[in-house]
Parts: C-alpha cells; sequence; structure tokens
C-alpha cells in the first residue's frame, strides 16, 4: 500500500547539513567594509553625544564642552575608547567579510583591513592626530584579521 494515510511520511535522512556555496568576493569586502565604515560613525556620534552629556553633567559650559570637543584627540582615555570602538568594528566587519566570502577568507581580509586603513589615511585631515591615526591603523588591521580567523571557524563548522 504505497498510498496508505498511515503510512509515516518519507524522509531524506541522509542528506545532512551541506555547506553554503562561496559568495561574491566584491561583495563581501564591499559590505564588510560599509558596515565597519557606517558603525564606526554611528558609534562615533554616540560617543560623542554621550561624552558632551558627561561633560554638561560635570558643570561645563557650552564654550567650555566645544572646546574639550575640538581637542578630544589630546586626552589618553578617550582615545584607548576611540581605538577600542574601531577595533570592535573591524572585528565584525573581518567576520562579515568571511562570512559572506565563504572562500580566500584572509586574502579577502587582508584586502578589507588595506581599505580600511587606506580610508582612515584618506579620511583624517588633523596633522596633531597622526599618532592616533596609525594607532587606530594598526588595531584595525589587526582585528579585521581577527574577525576574519572567527568568520573562518564559523564556515568550516559548517554553520
Amino acid at each position: 500500500m504505497p498510498n496508505s494515510p498511515y503510512a509515516p511520511p518519507k524522509a531524506n535522512l541522509g542528506a545532512g547539513h551541506t555547506a553554503k556555496e562561496p559568495g561574491s568576493a566584491l561583495k563581501a569586502v564591499l559590505v564588510a567594509f560599509v558596515v565597519k565604515v557606517m558603525l564606526s560613525f554611528a558609534l562615533g556620534i554616540v560617543f560623542v553625544a554621550i561624552y558632551s552629556g558627561f561633560l554638561a553633567a560635570t558643570g561645563k559650559s557650552t564654550d567650555e564642552i566645544v572646546e574639550l570637543m575640538s581637542t578630544i584627540a589630546d586626552h589618553g582615555a578617550t582615545d584607548a575608547i576611540i581605538v577600542v570602538m574601531e577595533g570592535a568594528c573591524s572585528i565584525l566587519g573581518g567576520f562579515i567579510c568571511a562570512r559572506i566570502a565563504r572562500h580566500s577568507e584572509y586574502r579577502l581580509g587582508a584586502i578589507l583591513g588595506a581599505l580600511l586603513a587606506a580610508f582612515l589615511w584618506i579620511a583624517d585631515t588633523d596633522e596633531d592626530t597622526k599618532g592616533l591615526l596609525a594607532a587606530t591603523m594598526i588595531v584595525n588591521v589587526l582585528a579585521t584579521m581577527i574577525g576574519v580567523w572567527i568568520g573562518v571557524r564559523f564556515n568550516r563548522r559548517g554553520r
């Protein structure tokens, strides 16, 4: 009785989980670049808003806040926070690049890191922050490769 209503449904139990096909290298790098830059920009706005609010809460006048915000790169604690935020965004960018590409992940991650470093170099117009720029560029490239490494591990597990 092949059409019995009481027979269990047929299931293809041997198929298992299949790996996804490799994605576009260009798409991987561009999407990761845009996500990293936009997320860094958004976090920068949030950081400035929180820092301005903190300064206002401590009794600073508007003119003092504007002066402090114009020299934000001269403060060691804010430098560290900025570099850590940039690094976190770069980890996410590297992870996204590896997950989209699913092939040549380290090569594409290196390309992404180089693009991010070039973008930082071009976008930085302040001559006084070259030390912060160098630190941020190094952290960006290393963090991008850490994100790629995490993405490669996810890819190899078949997730």
